[in-house]
């Protein structure tokens, strides 16, 4: 399934661009990024530090109960992040694509920070029922996973469909759900956001409340979280992506269907470089 989804020739994968969602988030990515270098490099100065901070907050939160996980997480993390950057540098080389690479980025920032929610979440719930109910969690993460699957083929379905031109692109249809689904993913993470900026108030909030209420919040929140995830990343990310990827296997074609110069396709130090 996912391999013929890659294998397109250049004139299947230009029927990509009647994707409204695709349409859309590269409008906007080249809106907010303007091609200004500095602009994507204060970008990826102030996600490091936001992942830093973020992480190093968590980690002395949950060390401080003598949950270690979080500290490892916190280098982990910060390793990956770092060595992301400079592979992604590495492949994706072209001026023309740096909003792709840049999506690339800022995806694997927000991978990061969401599993290291989903984790604290699921700690959090072990340790208010004593570590008596992980499989509700079990359950609760294997739901959310199916259903997620169920989405992924739902939209490869699509995607393939668009790809290989077997029907008319349903881009109105398709537009109107992704942004239902992205109104979803932003009230998730608005939510999961507000409950961790008053996790302080934790004890309290366990106090007043009765376990059994709390445990329900705290399972539904989970499995909310990774069906958020999961609509975010296929319906708004994975399409965008999948773009990107044929224009870096097609570069020459979609550089003059786009009209631009090989300098403004490459960029001068590519060009100097390898095409002069």
């Amino acid at each position: 399934m996912g391999i013929k989804l890659l294998n397109a020739t250049f004139d299947q994968s230009t029927n990509l661009i009647k994707d409204k969602d695709i349409l859309r988030q590269e409008n906007k990515m080249v809106k907010d990024l303007k091609g200004n270098p500095l602009r994507i490099s204060l970008s990826m100065i102030i996600l490091t530090l936001v992942l830093w901070v973020g992480l190093g907050f968590i980690s002395i939160v949950f060390y401080a109960n003598e949950i270690y996980f979080f500290h490892i997480v916190f280098w982990i993390w910060s390793i990956l992040w770092i060595s992301g950057i400079f592979i992604n540098r590495k492949i994706i080389k072209y001026k023309s694509l740096v909003p792709y690479r840049f999506t690339i980025n800022v995806n694997n920032f927000c991978m990061m920070i969401f599993f290291t929610i989903v984790v604290a979440l699921i700690i959090f719930y072990s340790v208010i029922t004593d570590y008596n109910s992980n499989n509700i969690v079990c359950i609760t993460i294997t739901l959310g996973t199916l259903t997620s699957t169920i989405i992924l083929i739902n939209k490869i379905k699509n995607l393939k469909l668009t790809l290989f031109n077997k029907i008319n692109s349903n881009g109105s249809s398709e537009s109107y759900i992704s942004k239902i689904l992205d109104k979803f993913m932003t009230f998730s993470v608005i939510f999961l956001i507000i409950a961790l900026v008053f996790s302080d108030t934790a004890n309290d909030l366990i106090g007043n409340m009765n376990s059994k209420t709390l445990s329900i919040f705290l399972i539904i929140s989970i499995f909310l979280f990774i069906v958020a995830i999961a609509i975010y990343e296929i319906h708004i990310v994975f399409p965008y992506i999948l773009m990107g990827y044929y224009k870096n296997k097609y570069p020459e074609e979609y550089r003059k269907l786009e009209g631009q110069t090989q300098i403004e396709w490459y960029g001068e130090k590519y060009f100097n470089k390898y095409i002069t």
